[in-house]
C-alpha cells in the first residue's frame, strides 16, 4: 500500500501540471539482441502500444519474437513487457527517455521434451527519438534485460530501432 501511495505522489503532480492531452502511440522495430547462451546476436521483431500521460511520462506494453540456431538446436523466444518511461522534454524534434519494467520471457527449443514455462524478468531501457513530423518518429532503443529474476547474474542486451506512429485520443 505504501508503494502505491508513493508512486501516486510522484506521478500525480506531473499529471496535474502537464495540462496535455494523453496520446496513444503504436510502433514496431527490428532489433539485434544478445540471447541467453553462446549465440552472440539474433534478430528480434517487436511491436508496442504506448500510453502517454504527458510529454514526461508514459507506459509501454510490448510483444516480441525472435528465432535463432545454435549448435543445430533451434530456439524460439517470445516476450511481453510493461515499462514506465520518463522523458525529460528537451527539444521538439529530438528527445530521449529512460525507464524500465517487468517482463515475461519464454524460450522454446527444438529438443524433444524441452518445455519452458517462462520466467519473470526485469529490464531497463534508454531511447533516443527523432520526430520530424507530428505523430511520427524514428527511434533507437537500448535495453538491458535480466530475463529471470531468480538468476540475476545473466544480463542480455537489445539494440535496435523502428518507426513509431501516433494516434491522439
Amino acid at each position: 500500500m505504501k508503494k502505491i501511495v508513493f508512486i501516486s505522489l510522484i506521478f500525480l503532480p506531473v499529471l496535474i501540471c502537464s495540462g496535455l492531452t494523453p496520446k496513444i502511440k503504436m510502433g514496431g522495430s527490428i532489433s539485434i539482441w544478445d540471447p541467453p547462451g553462446n549465440t552472440q546476436f539474433a534478430p528480434l521483431i517487436e511491436t508496442w502500444v504506448e500510453y502517454y500521460f504527458n510529454n514526461l511520462a508514459s507506459v509501454r506494453g510490448t510483444g516480441a519474437y525472435s528465432t535463432w540456431t545454435d549448435d543445430s538446436i533451434s530456439y524460439q523466444h517470445r516476450r511481453a513487457t510493461v515499462d514506465a518511461i520518463f522523458r525529460p522534454y528537451l527539444m521538439p524534434v529530438v528527445n530521449f527517455g529512460v525507464g524500465g519494467g517487468l517482463g515475461f520471457y519464454q524460450t522454446a527449443t527444438s529438443i524433444d521434451g524441452d518445455n519452458d514455462d517462462g520466467t519473470l524478468g526485469v529490464q531497463g531501457l534508454g531511447e533516443i527519438s527523432y520526430k520530424p513530423a507530428n505523430n511520427f518518429s524514428v527511434d533507437l532503443i537500448v535495453r538491458g534485460i535480466i530475463p529471470n529474476v531468480n538468476e540475476s547474474s545473466e544480463i542480455t542486451w537489445q539494440i535496435g530501432g523502428g518507426i513509431t506512429g501516433g494516434l491522439s485520443f
